[in-house]
């Protein structure tokens, strides 16, 4: 019964549109005038009324019936005379405002009401839509009212139960159903408001936690009669645990970059929202307000020296989280950092210090030690900055990462002095290369020919140099394979190249990837290959085989064809992949 009352109503609802177009097409310069109802459906018992509210800036409302066997209305009152459905239409020119209307034979009375809110807490001005539920879900009649003991402090909207706090104090919202008299009430509390100054709700940061004097600066507006406050900060908007919580004399306070940092750069994601506000310390009657700041965290885990394992030096804490005074004596001093929190990313290589106003007689070393003492191994560094300038001190130590299990929690630095001196440090990590220091220390694979097509022959003139005579119309040949994943920038296919006439159609490379073979689409074709009498550098940049075909990965190859005529000769060495600048 309900699904063919569901097809009715919408069979109806359609009529009534159509009925709207034709009437807006006659009507194309009547003037829009906004129209609504205060019910979109409603349940009447057979003979009884109802009567539906038009908001209008207009006075001529036409009040219309689809099926007048069922539902008649007059000035908004809608009275049930048969069984069934029916769509009432409030119209103002070419405006529209429905009411879906079943009849039913035997009302099912209200039980029940409740409010989803029992307590609310407001500010003066606020608005709020309050809800209520009537029980059962299938009763007739599920009109209610609205009233508020105090309209002074709380207003409540009759009909919808918007509630807007007018003034301080407290008021009794209740909501009675039309149908039984069933009551229910909600207490609304309007507290004043503790407002927050900065930084702004989504304000942007970028944390430099090696920066000493760096600091988020928080500020509000002080609430009377309050001094001591408590400033939160949260991953979420509830604040049912902060990761950070202060007590402050006064309405402003600064938390270190440092401090923040250490906080949220685990958290992944580029950027972490981070939630803040103010609560008073005593408990006072205010509502404080909740303001978000997207914050970009340095991820490096800056690892911090503990003095009580210092040997025959002095390290004194600077102005920074991370920063130290360090004066060693003569011969052989050192000290150990904090241990790893998190495992080493497993791309991380470079031992990265900030130094500066050093006067030591030699550079440090640097060891790895494993949680349970074992030394994997050593490597000095550069000299350290004698400036007053803080500068990136870098120790390459790749060649001691490559092939230990260093990196695991608990795993912990040693700066080892010679001599005697002063320094200050800060900063210290161990982070992946970045791009120089990747094409810096890049040493590209030679790659050399290990197999050929029939239509070729190819011979080993010296290593890594090879001579193709072309015997028929498909020559090619085929080198190894990639040993190691080609670094981000390698790009350029490059060799050196000697013939003493122009390859036919071009040089054409087909890659195969780990997984794929060789095929017609995923190959590229390049340009002309014209004569050179004297040794003459190629290069082909390969970065669309790169990105479109995964290439480059360990055991990646390709298969040079040069050109399709017989009787064509090259000379190639020192084939690689280099990078692009």
């Amino acid at each position: 019964m309900n699904a063919n009352r569901n097809k009715n109503l919408i069979l109806l609802l359609l009529i009534s549109c159509l009925l709207a177009i034709a009437s807006c097409s006659t009507e194309e310069q009547a003037e829009m005038i906004e129209i609504s109802l205060d019910k979109s459906t409603l349940t009447l018992v057979l003979g009884n009324t109802e009567t539906l509210i038009a908001t209008s800036n207009s006075n001529q409302i036409e009040w219309i019936s689809s099926n007048t066997d069922v539902v008649t209305v007059s000035n908004g009152v809608v009275t049930a005379v048969g069984l069934g459905d029916a769509i009432v239409n409030a119209k103002v020119g070419n405006s529209r405002a429905f009411c879906e209307i079943s009849v039913i034979e035997t009302p099912v009375n209200v039980s029940s009401v409740t409010i989803t809110e029992a307590e609310v807490i407001m500010t003066v001005g606020n608005i709020k839509k309050l809800a209520a539920v009537v029980e059962p879900e299938n009763a007739t009649y599920k009109n209610v009212r609205w009233s508020s003991s105090n309209p002074q402090i709380v207003f409540v909207d009759d009909y919808t139960g918007e509630i807007t706090a007018k003034a301080l104090g407290e008021a009794t919202i209740t909501v009675r159903t039309v149908d039984g008299g069933k009551t229910a009430s909600a207490v609304v509390k309007v507290w004043p408001a503790l407002n927050l100054n900065r930084p702004h709700n989504n304000t942007p940061l970028v944390l430099n936690p090696i920066d000493g004097n760096e600091v988020t600066s928080f500020s509000w507006f002080p609430f009377e009669g309050t001094t001591i406050y408590v400033l939160k900060l949260s991953l979420s908007e509830d604040f049912s645990t902060p990761i950070y919580e202060k007590e402050v004399n006064g309405s402003s306070f600064d938390v270190p970059s440092s401090v923040l940092n250490e906080l949220i750069y685990k958290i992944p994601g580029e950027t972490v929202n981070v939630y803040w506000t103010v609560e008073p310390k005593d408990p006072i009657q205010v509502v404080g307000e909740i303001r978000t700041l997207s914050v970009k965290p340095d991820r490096n885990e800056y690892l911090k020296l503990l003095p009580a394992t210092a040997v025959n030096l002095t390290a004194t804490k600077g102005i920074g989280e991370y920063q130290y005074s360090i004066v060693s004596g003569s011969g052989t001093s050192s000290i150990n950092t904090t241990p790893l929190t998190a495992s080493l990313d497993p791309k991380s290589f470079m031992a990265s210090i900030m130094t500066k106003n050093s006067t030591l007689q030699q550079a440090l070393s640097l060891s790895l030690i494993k949680a349970d003492g074992t030394v994997v191994g050593s490597i000095t560094s550069p000299a350290a900055n004698t400036t007053s300038s803080w500068i990136e001190t870098t120790i390459n130590t790749k060649s001691l990462l490559e092939g230990s299990s260093w990196g695991a929690p608990g795993d912990y630095l040693r700066l080892n002095f010679s001599g005697s001196g002063q320094l200050e440090v800060n900063a210290i990590h161990i982070r992946p290369m970045n791009y120089q220091e990747i094409k810096d220390s890049y040493v590209p694979q030679i790659l050399q020919f290990v197999s050929k097509s029939a239509h070729v022959t190819l011979e080993t003139i010296a290593p890594n140099h090879y001579k193709l005579r072309s015997s028929g119309t498909d020559p090619n040949a085929t080198t190894n394979k990639l040993l190691t994943q080609l670094p981000e920038g390698a790009c350029i296919l490059e060799f050196e190249y000697k013939s003493t006439s122009q390859m036919g159609n071009n040089l054409q490379i087909y890659f195969a990837s780990p997984g794929l073979g060789l095929a017609e689409g995923r190959s590229i074709k390049f340009g002309t290959v014209p004569a050179a009498i004297q040794w003459t550098t190629y290069r082909a940049d390969i970065t669309r085989a790169i990105a479109e075909f995964s290439w480059g990965g360990v055991d990646s190859y390709f298969r040079m064809d040069i050109g399709e005529r017989a009787d064509y000769e090259i000379e190639i060495r020192n084939m690689k992949i280099v990078f692009k600048d």
